[in-house]
């Protein structure tokens, strides 16, 4: 059971390498009429890693997550497993939907956190980003990513 939670991960994984290669042809777009940032086109360009959660740093595993805007999906580890979903944006306001999650388990800390990100990104309802920065906020709470070198 472990072995084949692997594969499917490691499968989840390459789907998803493979997704953001095929799209990556966009062209980057200005918002906001011309200010410097990241245009949602360009957002599907690189990972987003996990910083923060309402600035409580995040030093435990590698949290990322990937918009694909061509077919409105996102996809990332949180924590020990692979997830997937989908959402819709306009301008600041964002809705995530999480449709798939791999079913790995981990230590009991680790599955809290991971649990935790899940859940707030469901409540996400307003995006901001900069070039190196994405902050993602519920009601109570703010997501923050640095973008990852690919």
């Amino acid at each position: 059971s472990g072995r084949r939670s692997g594969m499917i991960r490691k499968a989840l994984i390459i789907i998803g390498i493979i997704l953001t290669l095929s799209s990556m042809g966009c062209t980057p777009t200005r918002e906001n009429g011309g200010v410097t940032g990241v245009s949602q086109d360009e957002m599907i360009k690189f990972s987003w890693k996990l910083s923060s959660i309402s600035g409580n740093r995040i030093e435990k595993g590698n949290i990322t997550l990937s918009f694909l805007t061509e077919s409105k999906s996102i996809s990332g580890v949180s924590v020990i497993n692979s997830y997937f979903g989908n959402y819709t944006r306009n301008g600041k306001n964002i809705k995530i939907s999480i449709s798939g999650l791999t079913k790995m388990a981990g230590p009991e800390e680790d599955m809290e956190l991971e649990q935790k990100y899940i859940r707030l990104l469901e409540d996400v309802t307003t995006i901001e980003e900069s070039n190196n920065e994405m902050i993602l906020r519920t009601e109570k709470e703010e997501l923050k990513f640095v973008k990852q070198n690919n």
